[in-house]
């Protein structure tokens, strides 16, 4: 029983936490919304908890913010993000968090981006005009990528050292 609710309370905590970061937002693709996917992945153990939380609260966002042509392809992005962060980092180890923080941008770039080249008018249905969606997408990615890792390495520093800190930092050093 604990355990489930304890479950909950996380879905709970992530589905605020990411519409939050998707509505509060003052610079441009500088949000904590993909490294929070990353961390939603590795904690929420059951993968169906991750799929719903994700999507919930993208919808939810959506609602706020407007629907778009292509969002499927975000949520899509969202989604593969999290179960390659969950398939390589079994324990959270700072060497995996950075690796995932700087591959997960890129992932999202790639598969956002496409899906503005195949589902708005933006660019030509060619290769020309999806190089041209990837070029213009390039100064989103640097945005996301710098606040992917600066968020998650937050988010590591206070998971590891302040949510679950070890005892040891509490111990007396006197014998």
């Amino acid at each position: 029983m604990l355990q489930n609710r304890k479950e909950s309370i996380t879905i709970i905590i992530f589905i605020l936490l990411l519409v939050l970061s998707r509505i509060i937002v003052e610079i441009p693709n500088f949000t904590p919304t993909v490294a929070l996917i990353m961390f939603a992945s590795v904690l929420l153990k059951d993968k169906l908890s991750f799929i719903v939380c994700v999507i919930f609260s993208q919808i939810i966002s959506d609602a706020y913010l407007g629907f778009y042509d292509g969002m499927l392809f975000t949520y899509l992005a969202y989604l593969i993000i999290g179960f390659a962060t969950s398939g390589l980092v079994k324990e959270l180890k700072f060497s995996k968090i950075l690796f995932m923080a700087v591959v997960s941008p890129i992932l999202f770039f790639l598969i956002t981006n496409f899906g503005v080249w195949y589902s708005m008018d933006l660019y030509q249905p060619n290769f020309e005009g999806l190089t041209h969606s990837y070029v213009a997408g390039i100064p989103f990615l640097k945005m996301t990528m710098t606040a992917t890792i600066l968020y998650s390495v937050t988010i590591y520093v206070i998971y590891k050292y302040i949510i679950h800190m070890p005892e040891s930092i509490f111990k007396s050093s006197k014998k």
